[in-house]
């Protein structure tokens, strides 16, 4: 009785833990704090998992993907670390032309919006331009 008890709970445990660590992405609050961000936009993708949470919106030839998840690190090698509000955040270019941001939220959480121009664009973007992005956001309700 006792080989087949601790099994069972193990897995009522676990049964327990998976949708909350599944809820631990909130996408209803991504979609609308993105939406407040690109306010002219149009919502093409969202999805979330237990890796994050993920939100596209497509504004004119302007491409803005929101991303929530556990990394801390951009893994970029141009990555330049900057203070936004009081949080670290780091800025890159993901491509040519393109921008990026990563603003570590929590030691567990952080928020990364890629901003990706058309292809005729000749527009380089800058931390200023996507910490206006940012700007809009209530990184609190994240």
């Amino acid at each position: 009785m006792k080989k087949i008890a601790l099994p069972l709970v193990f897995l009522a445990l676990l049964g327990l833990c998976a949708p909350a660590l599944a809820q631990s992405w909130n996408l209803s609050a991504l979609k609308a704090q993105a939406a407040k961000a690109v306010p002219d936009g149009q919502m093409t993708n969202a999805s979330a998992d237990d890796a994050g949470a993920f939100v596209s919106i497509q504004a004119g030839d302007l491409n803005y993907q929101f991303t929530l998840a556990s990394d801390q690190d951009p893994q970029m090698a141009d990555a330049e670390q900057l203070d936004y509000q009081g949080r670290t955040a780091y800025f890159f270019e993901a491509m040519p032309g393109s921008g990026g941001l990563m603003i570590l939220l929590d030691t567990e959480k952080s928020l990364t919006i890629l901003l990706m121009p058309g292809m005729e664009s000749e527009t380089d973007l800058t931390a200023a331009d996507m910490t206006a992005i940012v700007d809009n956001m209530d990184l609190e309700a994240l």
